[in-house]
Protein backbone atom coordinates (compact mmCIF):
# COMPACT_ATOMS: atom_id res chain seq x y z
CA UNK A 1 0.00 0.00 0.00
CA UNK A 2 1.82 3.07 -0.88
CA UNK A 3 1.81 5.68 2.13
CA UNK A 4 3.45 9.18 1.59
CA UNK A 5 3.86 9.50 4.87
CA UNK A 6 5.23 6.41 5.58
CA UNK A 7 8.96 6.81 6.80
CA UNK A 8 11.70 3.69 8.01
CA UNK A 9 14.19 6.18 9.59
CA UNK A 10 18.06 5.24 8.90
CA UNK A 11 19.89 3.88 11.96
CA UNK A 12 22.09 5.91 14.09
CA UNK A 13 24.58 4.10 16.55
CA UNK A 14 26.46 5.89 19.21
CA UNK A 15 30.02 5.18 19.19
CA UNK A 16 31.53 7.07 22.21
CA UNK A 17 29.14 9.05 24.42
CA UNK A 18 31.11 10.75 27.34
CA UNK A 19 33.26 12.86 24.87
CA UNK A 20 34.41 15.92 25.16
CA UNK A 21 33.25 16.81 21.46
CA UNK A 22 31.14 14.90 19.59
CA UNK A 23 30.29 14.35 15.87
CA UNK A 24 27.98 11.97 13.15
CA UNK A 25 30.41 10.26 10.33
CA UNK A 26 29.33 8.16 8.01
CA UNK A 27 31.29 6.11 5.28
CA UNK A 28 29.51 5.17 2.00
CA UNK A 29 30.78 3.82 -0.97
CA UNK A 30 34.38 3.99 0.58
CA UNK A 31 33.89 7.67 1.20
CA UNK A 32 34.03 9.36 5.05
CA UNK A 33 31.50 12.03 5.50
CA UNK A 34 30.51 14.14 8.44
CA UNK A 35 26.84 15.19 9.07
CA UNK A 36 26.03 18.57 10.56
CA UNK A 37 22.32 18.50 12.60
CA UNK A 38 20.49 19.86 9.54
CA UNK A 39 21.71 16.94 7.18
CA UNK A 40 24.69 19.18 5.39
CA UNK A 41 27.94 16.49 4.42
CA UNK A 42 31.25 17.31 3.92
CA UNK A 43 33.51 14.49 2.62
CA UNK A 44 36.98 14.65 4.19
CA UNK A 45 39.65 11.80 4.45
CA UNK A 46 39.20 9.07 6.73
CA UNK A 47 42.46 10.13 8.67
CA UNK A 48 40.02 12.92 10.04
CA UNK A 49 37.37 10.72 11.14
CA UNK A 50 40.06 8.43 12.85
CA UNK A 51 41.99 11.24 14.46
CA UNK A 52 38.91 13.08 15.92
CA UNK A 53 37.38 9.46 17.09
CA UNK A 54 40.51 8.73 19.17
CA UNK A 55 40.97 12.15 20.21
CA UNK A 56 36.78 13.25 21.14
CA UNK A 57 36.96 11.77 24.36
CA UNK A 58 39.75 12.94 25.58
CA UNK A 59 40.90 16.76 24.11
CA UNK A 60 38.61 19.63 23.88
CA UNK A 61 37.81 20.38 20.46
CA UNK A 62 39.29 24.05 20.79
CA UNK A 63 42.27 22.93 22.15
CA UNK A 64 42.68 20.25 18.94
CA UNK A 65 42.88 23.16 16.91
CA UNK A 66 45.30 24.78 18.67
CA UNK A 67 47.80 21.73 18.70
CA UNK A 68 46.89 20.82 15.23
CA UNK A 69 47.58 24.69 13.84
CA UNK A 70 51.13 23.85 15.20
CA UNK A 71 51.62 21.34 12.80
CA UNK A 72 49.13 21.71 9.93
CA UNK A 73 47.73 24.97 9.29
CA UNK A 74 45.94 23.43 6.86
CA UNK A 75 44.44 21.14 8.50
CA UNK A 76 43.48 23.42 11.64
CA UNK A 77 41.76 25.19 9.16
CA UNK A 78 39.58 22.21 7.98
CA UNK A 79 38.70 21.34 11.66
CA UNK A 80 37.91 25.34 12.52
CA UNK A 81 35.43 25.34 9.63
CA UNK A 82 33.80 22.15 11.02
CA UNK A 83 33.28 23.21 14.26
CA UNK A 84 31.77 26.82 12.83
CA UNK A 85 30.01 25.07 10.89
CA UNK A 86 28.31 22.63 13.27
CA UNK A 87 29.98 19.02 11.83
CA UNK A 88 31.54 18.86 15.32
CA UNK A 89 29.75 19.77 18.49
CA UNK A 90 31.10 20.25 22.17
CA UNK A 91 29.45 18.34 24.45
CA UNK A 92 28.02 16.12 21.89
CA UNK A 93 28.34 11.82 21.34
CA UNK A 94 30.36 10.06 19.02
CA UNK A 95 27.94 8.87 16.08
CA UNK A 96 28.04 6.53 13.42
CA UNK A 97 25.40 6.47 10.48
CA UNK A 98 24.60 2.66 9.42
CA UNK A 99 23.90 3.28 5.97
CA UNK A 100 21.86 0.21 4.49
CA UNK A 101 23.04 -2.08 2.10
CA UNK A 102 22.69 -1.14 -1.44
CA UNK A 103 20.01 -1.88 -3.99
CA UNK A 104 19.87 -3.66 -7.99
CA UNK A 105 19.24 -0.59 -10.22
CA UNK A 106 18.95 -2.38 -13.18
CA UNK A 107 15.76 -3.59 -13.88
CA UNK A 108 14.74 -0.32 -12.40
CA UNK A 109 16.17 1.76 -14.74
CA UNK A 110 15.67 -1.36 -17.37
CA UNK A 111 11.68 -0.12 -16.93
CA UNK A 112 12.24 3.45 -17.22
CA UNK A 113 13.51 2.99 -20.24
CA UNK A 114 10.26 0.96 -21.62
CA UNK A 115 8.40 4.12 -19.95
CA UNK A 116 10.01 6.60 -22.04
CA UNK A 117 9.91 4.85 -25.33
CA UNK A 118 6.36 3.56 -24.67
CA UNK A 119 5.82 7.41 -24.27
CA UNK A 120 8.01 8.78 -26.89
CA UNK A 121 6.40 6.37 -30.03
CA UNK A 122 2.76 8.20 -28.54
CA UNK A 123 4.42 11.36 -28.15
CA UNK A 124 5.13 11.41 -31.81
CA UNK A 125 2.14 9.91 -32.88
CA UNK A 126 -0.11 12.84 -30.93
CA UNK A 127 2.47 15.40 -32.40
CA UNK A 128 2.22 14.64 -35.71
CA UNK A 129 -1.74 14.42 -35.55
CA UNK A 130 -2.02 17.88 -33.92
CA UNK A 131 0.49 19.60 -35.78
CA UNK A 132 -1.50 20.87 -39.18
CA UNK A 133 -4.71 21.81 -36.51
CA UNK A 134 -2.60 23.81 -34.61
CA UNK A 135 -0.92 25.88 -37.54
CA UNK A 136 -4.38 26.64 -38.93
CA UNK A 137 -6.12 28.02 -35.96
CA UNK A 138 -3.09 28.49 -33.03
CA UNK A 139 -5.10 30.81 -31.05
CA UNK A 140 -8.40 28.26 -30.99
CA UNK A 141 -6.20 25.20 -30.54
CA UNK A 142 -4.87 27.28 -27.17
CA UNK A 143 -7.77 28.01 -26.12
CA UNK A 144 -9.92 24.95 -26.50
CA UNK A 145 -6.49 23.25 -24.75
CA UNK A 146 -5.95 25.58 -22.03
CA UNK A 147 -9.19 24.25 -19.43
CA UNK A 148 -7.69 20.95 -19.52
CA UNK A 149 -4.14 21.98 -19.20
CA UNK A 150 -4.17 24.39 -15.88
CA UNK A 151 -5.26 21.65 -13.87
CA UNK A 152 -3.13 18.37 -15.90
CA UNK A 153 0.31 20.31 -16.47
CA UNK A 154 0.29 21.31 -12.57
CA UNK A 155 -0.43 17.39 -11.41
CA UNK A 156 2.33 16.35 -13.53
CA UNK A 157 4.74 18.25 -11.37
CA UNK A 158 2.89 16.68 -8.26
CA UNK A 159 3.04 13.17 -8.99
CA UNK A 160 6.84 13.71 -10.87
CA UNK A 161 7.55 15.38 -6.66
CA UNK A 162 5.95 12.79 -5.18
CA UNK A 163 8.18 10.08 -7.02
CA UNK A 164 11.17 11.83 -5.03
CA UNK A 165 9.47 12.23 -2.31
CA UNK A 166 7.50 8.81 -1.45
CA UNK A 167 11.22 6.74 -2.50
CA UNK A 168 12.82 9.63 -0.13
CA UNK A 169 10.77 8.61 2.75
CA UNK A 170 11.20 4.60 2.05
CA UNK A 171 15.34 4.60 2.06
CA UNK A 172 14.96 7.00 5.46
CA UNK A 173 15.86 10.50 4.63
CA UNK A 174 13.68 13.51 5.80
CA UNK A 175 12.86 15.18 2.26
CA UNK A 176 10.82 18.70 1.69
CA UNK A 177 9.83 20.38 -1.04
CA UNK A 178 11.40 23.79 -2.49
CA UNK A 179 11.45 26.57 -4.92
CA UNK A 180 14.61 26.49 -7.50
CA UNK A 181 15.89 27.90 -10.72
CA UNK A 182 17.52 25.15 -13.00
CA UNK A 183 20.39 26.52 -15.18
CA UNK A 184 19.45 30.01 -14.05
CA UNK A 185 16.48 30.29 -16.26
CA UNK A 186 13.80 27.92 -15.70
CA UNK A 187 11.97 27.87 -12.69
CA UNK A 188 10.97 24.79 -10.69
CA UNK A 189 9.36 23.09 -7.72
CA UNK A 190 12.19 20.91 -6.40
CA UNK A 191 12.05 17.51 -3.77
CA UNK A 192 15.09 17.95 -0.93
CA UNK A 193 16.06 14.47 -0.14
CA UNK A 194 17.85 16.25 2.89
CA UNK A 195 21.03 13.23 4.01
CA UNK A 196 21.09 11.80 0.76
CA UNK A 197 24.76 10.85 1.13
CA UNK A 198 24.28 8.47 3.93
CA UNK A 199 22.79 6.37 1.14
CA UNK A 200 25.08 4.24 -0.99
CA UNK A 201 25.11 5.34 -4.79
CA UNK A 202 22.25 2.94 -6.03
CA UNK A 203 19.67 4.13 -3.49
CA UNK A 204 20.72 7.36 -4.23
CA UNK A 205 19.92 7.37 -8.01
CA UNK A 206 16.77 5.62 -7.57
CA UNK A 207 15.61 8.25 -5.53
CA UNK A 208 16.64 10.61 -8.62
CA UNK A 209 14.86 7.97 -10.82
CA UNK A 210 11.68 8.09 -9.06
CA UNK A 211 10.61 11.38 -10.11
CA UNK A 212 10.48 10.74 -13.84
CA UNK A 213 9.37 6.95 -13.67
CA UNK A 214 6.00 8.36 -11.62
CA UNK A 215 6.25 11.54 -14.11
CA UNK A 216 6.21 8.71 -17.15
CA UNK A 217 3.23 6.64 -15.60
CA UNK A 218 1.30 9.84 -15.07
CA UNK A 219 2.39 10.67 -18.99
CA UNK A 220 1.03 7.18 -20.25
CA UNK A 221 -2.27 7.74 -17.93
CA UNK A 222 -2.94 11.03 -19.61
CA UNK A 223 -2.18 9.67 -23.55
CA UNK A 224 -4.44 6.70 -22.67
CA UNK A 225 -7.33 8.80 -21.54
CA UNK A 226 -7.01 10.73 -24.69
CA UNK A 227 -6.91 7.93 -27.12
CA UNK A 228 -9.26 5.45 -24.95
CA UNK A 229 -11.97 7.75 -23.48
CA UNK A 230 -11.60 11.25 -24.01
CA UNK A 231 -9.98 12.63 -27.24
CA UNK A 232 -10.15 16.28 -26.45
CA UNK A 233 -7.35 18.85 -27.92
CA UNK A 234 -6.65 19.78 -24.30
CA UNK A 235 -5.53 16.09 -23.10
CA UNK A 236 -3.24 15.48 -26.04
CA UNK A 237 -1.46 18.90 -25.27
CA UNK A 238 -1.26 17.93 -21.62
CA UNK A 239 0.40 14.36 -22.74
CA UNK A 240 2.83 16.23 -25.48
CA UNK A 241 4.21 18.38 -22.12
CA UNK A 242 3.93 16.19 -19.40
CA UNK A 243 6.22 14.03 -21.85
CA UNK A 244 8.49 17.24 -22.30
CA UNK A 245 8.72 17.44 -18.57
CA UNK A 246 9.93 14.08 -17.49
CA UNK A 247 12.48 13.87 -20.92
CA UNK A 248 13.55 17.71 -19.51
CA UNK A 249 14.07 15.98 -16.47
CA UNK A 250 16.22 13.56 -17.57
CA UNK A 251 18.22 15.65 -19.37
CA UNK A 252 21.73 16.04 -18.18
CA UNK A 253 22.25 18.95 -20.00
CA UNK A 254 19.93 20.39 -17.54
CA UNK A 255 21.31 20.78 -13.58
CA UNK A 256 18.28 18.37 -12.40
CA UNK A 257 17.60 14.85 -12.22
CA UNK A 258 19.48 13.77 -15.42
CA UNK A 259 22.97 16.15 -13.87
CA UNK A 260 22.23 13.91 -10.66
CA UNK A 261 22.11 10.89 -12.01
CA UNK A 262 25.27 11.71 -14.39
CA UNK A 263 27.35 12.90 -11.63
CA UNK A 264 26.66 9.56 -9.38
CA UNK A 265 27.28 7.00 -12.29
CA UNK A 266 30.50 8.74 -13.21
CA UNK A 267 31.19 9.30 -9.34
CA UNK A 268 31.96 13.24 -9.85
CA UNK A 269 30.91 16.09 -7.81
CA UNK A 270 30.23 19.61 -8.88
CA UNK A 271 30.20 18.65 -12.33
CA UNK A 272 28.72 21.78 -13.55
CA UNK A 273 30.27 24.44 -11.11
CA UNK A 274 34.22 22.80 -12.20
CA UNK A 275 33.35 23.14 -15.68
CA UNK A 276 31.81 26.54 -15.68
CA UNK A 277 35.33 27.27 -13.72
CA UNK A 278 37.51 25.47 -16.65
CA UNK A 279 35.58 27.39 -19.31
CA UNK A 280 36.87 31.00 -17.64
CA UNK A 281 40.24 29.80 -17.35
CA UNK A 282 40.21 28.12 -21.42
CA UNK A 283 40.96 24.69 -19.86
CA UNK A 284 39.82 22.20 -22.50
CA UNK A 285 38.69 18.98 -20.37
CA UNK A 286 35.39 17.57 -20.54
CA UNK A 287 34.14 19.68 -17.63
CA UNK A 288 33.78 22.41 -19.67
CA UNK A 289 32.49 20.64 -22.63
CA UNK A 290 29.77 19.92 -20.57
CA UNK A 291 29.39 23.33 -19.15
CA UNK A 292 29.21 24.66 -23.25
CA UNK A 293 27.09 22.23 -23.68
CA UNK A 294 24.32 22.79 -21.07
CA UNK A 295 24.54 26.50 -21.75
CA UNK A 296 24.12 25.78 -25.64
CA UNK A 297 21.51 23.12 -24.66
CA UNK A 298 19.58 26.55 -22.84
CA UNK A 299 19.65 28.99 -25.98
CA UNK A 300 18.87 26.15 -28.60
CA UNK A 301 15.63 26.08 -25.76
CA UNK A 302 15.24 29.66 -25.70
CA UNK A 303 15.51 29.69 -29.94
CA UNK A 304 12.40 27.08 -30.11
CA UNK A 305 10.78 28.83 -27.99
CA UNK A 306 11.00 31.92 -29.72
CA UNK A 307 9.68 30.26 -32.60
CA UNK A 308 6.99 28.47 -30.97
CA UNK A 309 6.40 32.06 -30.07
CA UNK A 310 5.97 34.06 -33.24
CA UNK A 311 3.67 31.08 -34.81
CA UNK A 312 1.24 31.54 -32.44
CA UNK A 313 1.37 35.44 -32.17
CA UNK A 314 3.73 36.54 -34.82
CA UNK A 315 6.57 39.17 -33.37
CA UNK A 316 3.82 40.06 -30.00
CA UNK A 317 4.38 36.44 -29.22
CA UNK A 318 8.32 35.95 -29.59
CA UNK A 319 8.79 39.17 -27.67
CA UNK A 320 6.79 37.99 -25.01
CA UNK A 321 8.91 34.88 -24.73
CA UNK A 322 12.00 36.85 -24.50
CA UNK A 323 10.22 39.45 -21.82
CA UNK A 324 9.43 36.35 -19.64
CA UNK A 325 12.87 34.70 -20.55
CA UNK A 326 14.40 37.96 -19.35
CA UNK A 327 12.80 38.29 -16.46
CA UNK A 328 12.98 34.92 -15.10
CA UNK A 329 17.02 35.08 -15.64
CA UNK A 330 16.95 38.30 -13.95
CA UNK A 331 15.11 37.28 -11.02
CA UNK A 332 17.42 34.42 -10.97
CA UNK A 333 21.04 36.29 -11.42
CA UNK A 334 20.11 39.22 -9.44
CA UNK A 335 17.45 38.69 -7.04
CA UNK A 336 15.14 41.48 -8.67
CA UNK A 337 11.74 40.45 -6.72
CA UNK A 338 13.59 40.07 -3.21
CA UNK A 339 15.15 43.60 -3.88
CA UNK A 340 11.93 44.87 -5.14
CA UNK A 341 10.12 43.40 -2.27
CA UNK A 342 12.95 44.60 0.36
CA UNK A 343 13.30 48.27 -0.93
CA UNK A 344 8.93 48.37 -1.15
CA UNK A 345 8.54 47.03 2.23
CA UNK A 346 9.81 49.89 4.76
CA UNK A 347 6.91 52.39 2.47
CA UNK A 348 4.34 49.40 2.38
CA UNK A 349 4.30 48.84 6.01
Amino acid sequence: MLSVTERTPLETEVEEADTRFGFTWVCVDGKYRIRSPDDQFKEVPKVVVDTLRQQASETPIQQLIDETSERDADAADVLREMYEGDFIREGAPVERVASPEDIRLWHRVLAVGMLLCVNAVLWVTTLSSLAQPFLDRPFGYLFDAVPLLIPLIPLSVVVHELGHYHTARKQGLDPSFGASVINGVVPAVVTKTHGGWSLPRNRRMWNTLAGPAYGLVWTLVVFGVYYALFPHPGVAVAGILCFNLQFMALNPLFHGDGYLLLTDFLDEQNVRTRGIRHLKQRRPTWLAAYAAASYGFVVVGLLVDLVLGYLVGKWAGSALVLAASGAIYADSRYDVVDRLRATVSPFGG
